[in-house]
């Protein structure tokens, strides 16, 4: 019989860019999803069907490695402290009448952990992880002198566990540290982002999510793929999408909006083409043939939209409503 390895200690060897929490909104009932390549391998491959636990996965993405090489978890679990709570903001921005501004700052904070979920977020991330796990092991040797922290390590790992429920007292710079997940690059990105949220409703288009869900639009500087750290936030009419569901994506804008709106086929199919643009590798579909059809067919022609502004929409929606804010 297999021992398990004991807390912390690399059990989890897929690690997600995009929480599972997330990809279940598309999920069917036995948990899978369509992933569609953005550029196949094969041209018969159209799709491959997979579960939400492998789906946006890396080996080891997010790996923190004791002091023997051994891969941890820490990463892993201080971003599930997060991702459990999705659920919960969705569903309060998509089923609730009514939602609140907290609603709308737990919005925009989902948007830029997942931004801050590549490359040189994980870097950060990693590197604020190591720090608070080194500093946890000095700590440990101050109080136990003559023990060695590195033949502690599960005692260790139980230390960790309590970092992650209060970081403010483990961290290198608290200021750095997330209230709700311990990503620094997530921080700075929710600072800069708008403050103003409206959570879109599509009756006939669905949205489909990908290992990259956000997206960014800024008319004066169109995106060339280079990511989410170039755009200036600030600029008035800079634009933020990242679906939440089948039927439900949410838009950031310096412009005043209302906190729920429908859109139309031609807006939902902006947010689609803008999803295939950022998308990694894979855009992630509900496991029906109808839908994958649609996520192809925004995939062969997002150059043709992905460019035009919603808030041209928004605005003439404002003018009509005499929403002003």
């Amino acid at each position: 019989m297999t021992t398990p390895p004991p807390a912390g200690r690399a059990r989890k060897k897929k690690q997600h860019l995009v929480p599972q929490s997330y990809l279940r909104a598309w999920a069917d009932d036995r948990e899978q999803l369509r992933a569609i390549m953005r550029e196949p391998k094969k041209p018969d491959h159209d799709f491959l069907v997979t579960h939400v636990r492998d789906a946006a996965s890396q080996n080891y993405f997010y790996a923190v490695r004791a002091a023997d090489g051994t891969p941890l978890d820490d990463v892993e679990d201080a971003l599930a402290v997060f991702d459990d709570q999705i659920p919960t903001i969705v569903s309060r921005a998509t089923v609730d009448a009514v939602h609140s501004q907290r609603t709308v700052d737990n919005l925009r904070y989902m948007y830029a952990n997942f931004a801050a979920r590549n490359e040189l977020g994980r870097d950060m991330l990693v590197g604020s992880v190591a720090a608070m796990r080194s500093k946890a092991e000095r700590m440990f040797e101050e109080d136990f002198p003559g023990q060695s922290a590195a033949d502690n390590a599960e005692l260790i790992d139980d230390l960790m566990r309590k970092v992650w429920e209060h970081p403010e007292r483990y961290a290198p710079d608290p200021e750095t540290i997330s209230r709700l997940a311990i990503l620094p690059k997530a921080d700075d990105l929710y600072e800069m982002m708008p403050k103003y949220a409206c959570v879109l409703e599509s009756g006939l288009v669905e949205f489909f999510t990908s290992d990259a869900p956000f997206g960014v639009f800024d008319p004066g500087n169109p995106p060339d793929g280079s990511g989410v750290y170039g755009v200036e936030y600030d600029n008035p009419r800079v634009e933020l999408t990242l679906p939440l569901g089948r039927r439900h994506a949410v838009l950031f804008a310096n412009v005043p909006m209302p906190l729920r709106a429908t859109i139309s086929p031609a807006g939902a199919a902006v947010i689609n083409a803008r999803t295939v643009f950022f998308a990694r590798r894979s855009i992630y579909t509900h496991n029906s043939e109808g839908v994958t059809n649609l996520a192809w067919f925004h995939i062969e022609h997002y150059r043709e939209c992905f460019h035009k502004s919603l808030l041209d929409a928004v605005e003439e929606e404002n003018a009509r409503t005499g929403f002003t804010g």
